[in-house]
């Protein structure tokens, strides 16, 4: 009997010994798997503040449409201003060669 008893402490000492063993590795592991996956989330945290802080606000989009429609505005009057001139330049032609004489 106290072979057989010995021969079991052994065998279950042997099995608690292998489940330590692998407890110690599984947290190895994990501790790994932990660290990679700490390091992604830092990463994804930093793209997500930068996208953030490079958001469009509406409020540069308003200030954006003002200078655009300041811009269209001026470049309205410039054509306008560049047509009447060319309207002008015409008639001066038409005098010079004797067109409009009559007309006006």
């Amino acid at each position: 009997m106290f072979n057989e008893e010995g021969m079991v402490n052994k065998i279950i000492t042997a099995g608690v010994i292998g489940m330590i063993a692998w407890v110690l590795v599984n947290t190895n592991d994990m501790s790994r798997s932990i660290a990679v996956l700490d390091t992604k989330v830092s990463a994804l945290e930093s793209i997500v503040s930068l996208a953030a802080q490079d958001r469009y606000t509406s409020k540069q989009a308003e200030s954006d449409k003002k200078f655009i429609e300041s811009q269209i505005s001026r470049l309205e009057v410039w054509t306008q201003n560049l047509s009447n001139r060319l309207r002008d330049l015409e008639d001066d032609i038409r005098d010079q060669n004797g067109v409009n004489k009559n007309v006006k």
